[in-house]
């Protein structure tokens, strides 16, 4: 109808046109007008309706005709779904049909467009029908390693999880597709306060004289009611079969000879399985360094163990195994690093015995491990593996010089000075039978020195009775030069110790004064006396007035404790040199 009215009105126009002009619409040549050839409609066939199950590969191709020229062929499903079209110049197509919760219809549409821009179509129903995977459930057991796969001691907290169970076809990305439902379907109820609706299954296995099993069933339901259950055995052991849990003491790095600190706690869940019986062992494939550990007593609790003597840096493993009275076993191991023995440059402190919070005592303290007792020369000398160039108490090392600075060895001979084999300092040493001798053990000077002094050279201490100087000065300084012009043990260096070197030869071992290894330094107090003070060469900023420091470090040998002393105060000296 549309090409029929278009005729019509072009030859009406024509006819006008024709009176006013000679060379109208027919043209110059007078000839009657051609009218042009109709445009055929685009016919399009998208085909036949079709069904199909939901997550399907469809195919699909149309025709067409009519129109002009090339066709340019598109597809379109609605609701929108993605269709592959990689050629628009022919009308193959597919797409896989979408997901659908129930039996669903889709318009699939063939839009065809011709050179000029006419286009046709044609629509085909789709028929999506709904297809559900059900749900897998799968149920993973929270395992306590020390037990076979799915044992459980008692009073345990047992967990059972769902999260990995899945949908294989979920409505939606955003929310969790799955119910869940946990029921025991076997043995003693043990479920009556957990929550039997959420992922996880939470409770705790009953304290029983009997081993037994229970079964646990979960079941998982997708949203479009689909079910599929799971089922774990579960055995809950008796209180006779549970395995006691073992902690250790931290590793640590020690020298030779020193302490090794072992300490360990058993626990068990089961009433009365204690006690429990303990066993140290070394796991080490060097054979030569196991046999050379000694243990204090390798069936305590808390011990130690005396660090072999190695020639380099070395690893030890301690394993400690505890067994309680049903005869359940626990490990753990301790790392220790020994070290070869080192030569210090430092006195340890001559401590040996060890201390809790009450008291000191010679017994082993594991509790209280790392203290002085357990590290250090001190104990290296205790175990027996201290090297030393000369003889001395604890980790003291000395050696006797006589007065030309020769090495002394026999006891019974007379000796003026002491070396210091760790330090490497010489001390002199005291008289007693001398009561006029430059060296007696009670004299006492006030602290005065005209060089380094805090700005306060201290008092000078005329014409005292205190010391044995012929210039009756007695005071540090004036000791020092009689001392040095003396030559004592044919050295002239002599001078005031400094606070870290007279403290080096403290023996805070000792249990009575004084605190020194008299064996080497005799003659220093007289029984009766509560404190014996002896000078350093260091002021103290305690107690500085405008005048300068008035106060000096000392030390009492009764106590071994410090203190900063008047300079005009009257005190013994030890004088010392380098001797290396």
């Amino acid at each position: 109808m549309i090409r029929m009215v278009s005729s019509y009105r072009t030859a009406f126009l024509c006819a006008v046109f024709s009176l006013l002009v000679l060379t109208g619409c027919g043209g110059g040549s007078g000839e009657a007008a051609v009218a042009p050839t109709p445009i055929e409609p685009i016919v399009v066939n998208a085909g036949q309706n079709i069904s199909v199950a939901e997550q399907t590969l469809v195919e699909v191709s149309g025709s067409a005709s009519g129109g002009i020229g090339a066709y340019t062929y598109a597809w379109q499903l609605t609701p929108t779904v993605i269709i592959n079209d990689e050629d628009p110049s022919d009308s193959f197509a597919s797409f896989t049909s979408p997901v659908v919760a129930q039996d669903s219809t889709y318009q699939l549409t063939l839009s065809v467009t011709d050179e000029r821009g006419n286009t046709g179509s044609d629509t085909v129903i789709l028929n999506v029908n709904a297809v559900n995977l059900p749900p897998v459930a799968v149920i993973n057991v929270a395992q306590d390693a020390m037990y076979a796969v799915n044992q459980f001691p008692i009073l345990s907290d047992i967990s059972l999880s769902a999260a990995q169970s899945f949908d294989a076809d979920p409505q939606g990305d955003n929310i969790d597709s799955l119910t869940y439902s946990w029921r025991q379907i076997s043995g003693e109820q043990m479920l009556g306060n957990a929550q039997l609706n959420r992922q996880t299954l939470q409770f705790e296995s009953p304290l029983s004289q009997t081993t037994q099993t229970i079964e646990i069933e979960l079941m998982v339901t997708d949203q479009e009611g689909a079910v599929d259950t799971a089922t774990v055995a579960l055995e809950l052991l008796s209180l006779d079969q549970t395995v006691p849990s073992i902690a250790v003491g931290k590793g640590m790095t020690v020298f030779a000879g020193e302490k090794i600190n072992l300490s360990a706690l058993a626990t068990t869940k089961a009433p009365n399985a204690q006690p429990f019986l303990y066993r140290w062992t070394v796991l080490e494939s060097q054979p030569a360094l196991v046999n050379a550990v000694v243990y204090a007593d390798r069936v305590a609790r808390n011990t130690f163990a005396v660090a072999p003597k190695v020639e380099v840096a070395s690893d030890l493993t301690f394993e400690v195994n505890a067994s309680d009275r049903y005869g359940n076993r626990a490990q753990n191991i301790v790392q220790i690093k020994v070290l070869p023995t080192t030569q210090l440059r430092v006195n340890d402190t001559g401590v040996f015995w060890d201390a809790n919070q009450d008291t000191n005592t010679l017994i082993y303290q594991g509790e209280y491990a790392g203290q002085d007792a357990h590290r250090g020369t001190d104990a290296v000398d205790q175990n027996g593996l201290s090297i030393k160039a000369g003889r001395g108490q604890q980790g003291f090392d000395f050696t006797r010089l006589n007065q030309n600075g020769d090495e002394v060895d026999d006891i019974n001979q007379p000796w003026r000075c002491v070396r210091d084999n760790v330090t490497g300092l010489v001390w002199e040493n005291k008289t007693v039978d001398d009561v006029n001798g430059l060296h007696y053990a009670q004299q006492l000077f006030t602290w005065y020195d005209e060089g380094e002094n805090g700005g306060f050279a201290g008092h000078i201490n005329p014409s005292s009775m205190s010391c044995n100087l012929p210039s009756g000065n007695c005071n540090t300084q004036a000791f020092v030069s009689a001392v040095n012009d003396e030559g004592l043990c044919g050295f002239f260096d002599w001078r005031m110790p400094s606070h870290s070197e007279l403290m080096s030869i403290v023996h805070y071992g000792k249990s009575r004064s004084p605190l020194i290894d008299q064996d080497y330094f005799v003659h220093n107090s007289v029984l009766d006396q509560q404190q014996v003070w002896y000078w350093t060469l260091q002021s103290s900023v305690d107690g500085t007035t405008d005048a300068g420091t008035q106060n000096a470090w000392a030390f009492d040998f009764a106590t071994g404790v410090d203190n900063f002393l008047n300079k005009a105060s009257q005190q013994r000296v030890r004088l010392v040199r380098a001797g290396r």
